[in-house]
């Protein structure tokens, strides 16, 4: 199975929770029904929780997390992005502990409706073993702009799918911030909201 390839996808509802796992072509490869308690979220969120391990031990788990560094200034932001940017084209084939860089991008998006591209969108840094980390900058409706710092790390169904995602990911967070010298170009230490 090619790593990352796998997504779930959970339906919610008043009679019953059916968990779905999608190909990377969104092809449906199983899917899994239980009828949804009654009156119980306790027993709700455990139903889902066991959907989920379930399909995670047939076709592994993609570990994510978002960090948003919230109201950075402009110029600091755009400087980030424009050094991370010119560190792009040195990255593929380079090492950073048990992680080797595959490919490093400036990225577009095609729309698949109208067909239009829209270039700039962010940066990604692509690893062997399909993880990844993807910076993305945002000034619409806030002060400054916001940093969003996106990591995902695919983990097959051998390793181990219960950690939490923020300890799964703790090398590519750390590596995410200083790859692109988050503290030292906007003063922050921590992201404003993790998620």
């Amino acid at each position: 199975m090619t790593p990352g390839a796998i997504r779930i996808g959970v339906d919610l509802g008043g009679t019953k929770i059916e968990a779905i796992a999608l190909g990377a072509d969104g092809k449906v490869l199983a899917s899994r029904r239980v009828a949804t308690p009654a009156h119980d979220y306790a027993a709700i969120t455990r139903a889902v929780a066991d959907l989920a391990r379930g399909h995670w031990a047939t076709y592994g788990r993609n570990y994510y997390t978002r960090h948003d560094f919230d109201e950075i200034d402009l110029v600091a932001a755009n400087g980030l992005m424009e050094a991370l940017r010119g560190l792009l084209p040195s990255l593929p084939g380079r090492r950073f502990g048990a992680l080797r860089v595959e490919a490093a991008d400036d990225f577009s998006y095609r729309d698949p409706v109208d067909g239009s591209l829209t270039m700039g969108q962010g940066m990604r840094v692509l690893f062997a073993g399909g993880s990844r980390i993807v910076y993305r900058l945002s000034g619409t409706g806030t002060v400054g702009a916001t940093l969003r710092v996106y990591v995902e790390r695919y983990e097959p169904p051998s390793g181990d799918l219960g950690l939490d995602a923020q300890v799964a990911l703790a090398d590519l967070i750390a590596l995410s911030r200083s790859l692109a010298g988050i503290e030292e170009r906007t003063g922050r230490k921590a992201p404003s909201v993790v998620t």
